[in-house]
């Protein structure tokens, strides 16, 4: 499975594939690039979903922490939904501040008036 951006009320949700490694994430950039960063500025917000990511190697690490900053810069906010403990080193230690992590995807969307109608 490729990396899948679908967009509600704004907000982008990037679903990742169960294993990131070196064997596709050249492809998994090359999605980001297309259909995410280049869309940063129409967006208020970025979630990735990591409920099925079974394996992230520091690739995919990496590419969530560019996805941030590229995010500070253009002030759009990137969260990070159901991280393993291990997903949560590796994002640590590459630099994402821990009040991006949220417990699940309720959690990390929760505020962000995804239901309302009138957004």
């Amino acid at each position: 499975m490729p990396l899948r951006v679908r967009t509600l009320k704004g907000c982008a949700i990037v679903t990742l594939p169960a294993e990131v490694d070196l064997a596709n994430i050249d492809h998994l950039r090359f999605c980001a690039r297309n259909q995410l960063w280049d869309h940063l500025p129409e967006l208020s917000d970025v979630v990735f979903d990591l409920t099925h990511v079974s394996f992230m190697g520091s690739e995919g690490g990496a590419l969530i922490i560019d996805t941030w900053r590229r995010g500070q810069q253009a002030g759009v906010p990137v969260r990070v939904a159901a991280p393993s403990l291990l997903h949560r080193r590796i994002l640590q230690a590459l630099g994402l501040d821990w009040t991006a992590l949220f417990r699940d995807m309720h959690q990390a969307v929760s505020g962000l008036r995804l239901l309302d109608d009138a957004g």
